[in-house]
């Protein structure tokens, strides 16, 4: 077996549409540890792509578990840091339940009601983006008018996957700009979400959680999490960005006179 360093270091994990990846690194930006795990997605209808908040969860547990048969010991890990797939909508109860599965990005059921928003005055000067299927504020009005008994019983909502995994380890909801400016619904300017204009679809903006630097340490691993995960209790947690945001950081992407240009998937739409 490997022989892992026995030095503090960092955990990365990311929300991917097919499989959670995570890795280890040194304070240098060595990977000391890389594993992925998959979990399923559902097409209960056509057009409607799906994924199980639980099933993210759990792969973070088994990812975890391969790294400490891998000798990982889990007070090496000095803080963790999340990115992941953006343009989502789930709804979680007062106890933090989730009420229905994950919509994920590529769900294209909101398509009547992204044309409703687009109606609405000021959106693309608000927003900055044209709503379509895919922006999370179609899905949630679709959610109040195919399931209110879902909407009325939601606490909050989450779009971003990483923010999932976030309140699992803290009990902390909150998000970060990359993710709050796909959902159409964040102020392109304040970095702030547009509460008059959510309130004038139709939707509740006490639903959106607070937006803040991807930089912000957001919380620390609770008990709970800490038996679950086997990573320490009070292990520091940091917010994060989406997936396509970390994506641009990675390449190189830290100021303005700097580019990435991205094939692969659908463009990404963000806000810094």
């Amino acid at each position: 077996m490997k022989l892992i360093p026995k030095q503090p270091g960092v955990l990365g994990i990311d929300v991917g549409t097919s499989g959670m990846k995570m890795a280890f690194y040194d304070f240098e930006g060595n990977e000391i540890l890389m594993t992925r795990e998959e979990y399923p997605t559902y097409h209960p209808l056509p057009g409607w792509i799906e994924q199980s908040p639980e099933d993210w969860w759990n792969a973070v547990i088994h990812g975890l578990n391969t790294f400490w048969k891998r000798n990982l010991n889990p007070h090496q890990i000095a803080a963790i840091g999340l990115s992941g797939q953006m343009e989502n909508c789930l709804l979680l109860d007062q106890s933090g339940k989730p009420l229905h599965r994950v919509l994920l990005y590529s769900d294209s059921r909101a398509t009547r009601e992204a044309d409703l928003i687009n109606r609405k005055k000021r959106i693309l000067q608000f927003f900055g983006n044209r709503i379509d299927h895919a922006t999370t504020i179609a899905k949630l009005l679709w959610i109040k008018r195919n399931h209110p008994e879902w909407y009325h019983s939601a606490e909050t909502m989450i779009s971003g996957a990483k923010d999932y995994i976030i309140f699992r380890f803290t009990n902390h909801l909150v998000t970060d700009p990359t993710n709050a400016s796909t959902t159409g619904s964040m102020n392109i300017l304040s970095k702030q979400w547009g509460k008059s204009i959510i309130e004038d679809i139709g939707l509740h903006s006490s639903l959106f959680p607070a937006i803040v630097s991807a930089k912000e340490q957001v919380g620390v691993v609770s008990k709970d999490a800490s038996i679950q995960t086997g990573i320490t209790t009070g292990c520091p947690v940091f917010c994060g960005l989406g997936d396509a945001g970390a994506s641009q950081v990675g390449a190189g992407v830290i100021g303005s006179d700097r580019m990435h240009f991205y094939l692969g998937e659908p463009p990404a739409r963000l806000q810094w």
